[in-house]
């Protein structure tokens, strides 16, 4: 038996929000829903192979399957003996109820949602019932931070968004927006150079903060890397082998991010255990195409930390072979801004010299 899967698991297609930036809506018909018998059939042959699965319920909108799918997902969880599951959710939160709160939060599922900064009413819009979910969540005693889609309409208010961000004591996590083509990326896309200098004035105006009180993971999982080697974020890790999408139909997907069907690994129907989907000719062309991606960016100096970046970023960019789109070029940028404000510093000089208390306190619990 192996030890370990992370799986992104989409029971449903629909959504009640339609985010600007979403490719939902032109490739997915945002209508399926998962099965209890789909549902058991992924059980089934996942933890006949996994000791340890965490699951991140994704969507669509999760919260659209109700409270009494998610009683039945845990409920036959407990029906196999010796595994370990871990239960997460990504959710809009616009459908969050007092009685699913009070679900999620006895049933011990993390939750994180999405919310775009000063800028969130155009991008992704409901602001209010998105913040008024959290709230329901906070009063619980849970936590939940944001994503925050990074695109045109919102990259020159970076340090308004972190303020924001401040004023709700969410932490929050930065995703620079990739152009499928599914979505008129027109007013979306961004520029590269001109992101890598807002990001790089955020930064200075971030490490000097004094009165910073939320941690911003974009700028914090550099730091880690370059001070104490440390990296987990899975587009910087190579999710290959590690992640699987399960769509509500039990179609096994690479991850949550849309792929075209070359990139398919099959169904949950065609497999007695899951791990047999990582011998499917879906993930080998995904395997060998990341291969020889990474080797053309092994001699780039940012190559130990982002690992050749993500493959569907690299996909949608250039090719699965390919690198060096906007996503990349805006990586190197900051990255190597931040590897020069260090190069002068040892790590307890860093402490000592920081106004920032989180990055003080990151540096001292030497990166956890």
């Amino acid at each position: 038996m192996k030890n370990k899967i992370n799986l992104l698991v989409m029971p449903t297609d629909c959504c009640n929000m339609n985010c600007v930036y979403c490719f939902h809506s032109s490739f997915h018909e945002k209508e399926g829903r998962m099965s209890g018998e789909t549902l058991r059939r992924l059980y089934d042959i996942t933890f006949a192979c996994y000791q340890n699965v965490l699951i991140i319920w994704h969507g669509g909108e999760p919260l659209c399957m109700g409270k009494s799918f998610f009683e039945e997902a845990l409920q036959l969880q407990t029906s196999y003996p010796g595994v370990h599951v871990i239960n997460r959710m990504q959710s809009n939160l616009t459908l969050l109820t007092d009685d699913m709160a009070d679900f999620l939060c006895s049933s011990h599922i993390g939750v994180g949602s999405s919310f775009d900064g000063i800028n969130n009413e155009y991008l992704r819009g409901d602001s209010e019932r998105i913040l008024a979910g959290r709230e329901k969540l906070l009063s619980r005693g849970k936590a939940c931070g944001f994503i925050m889609v990074l695109s045109r309409k919102n990259v020159d208010t970076l340090i308004e968004s972190y303020e924001l961000f401040k004023r709700l004591n969410a932490n929050y996590s930065i995703n620079p927006y990739v152009h499928t083509t599914a979505v008129n990326d027109s007013e979306l896309a961004l520029d590269a150079s001109h992101t890598i200098q807002r990001l790089q004035e955020f930064f200075d105006y971030w490490i000097a903060d004094a009165k910073c009180n939320v941690h911003v993971d974009y700028f914090e999982r550099i730091l880690k890397f370059i001070i104490f080697g440390k990296k987990s974020v899975c587009k910087y890790t190579s999710c290959l082998g590690k992640w699987l999408g399960i769509r509500y139909d039990g179609s096994i997907v690479p991850c949550n991010r849309y792929f075209p069907d070359e990139f398919g690994l099959g169904s949950i129907w065609d497999y007695d255990k899951l791990s047999d989907a990582f011998q499917s000719d879906g993930f080998r062309r995904l395997l060998e195409g990341a291969i020889e991606r990474r080797y053309k960016c092994q001699n780039c100096e940012v190559f130990p930390f982002c690992a050749g970046g993500c493959n569907n970023v690299a996909l949608n960019e250039g090719g699965i072979t390919e690198n060096g789109g906007s996503t990349c070029k805006i990586t190197k940028g900051i990255y190597s801004y931040i590897k020069t404000y260090l190069s002068d510093s040892e790590d307890h000089r860093l402490a000592d010299r920081q106004a920032n208390p989180m990055i003080r306190r990151l540096i001292s619990n030497k990166g956890y």
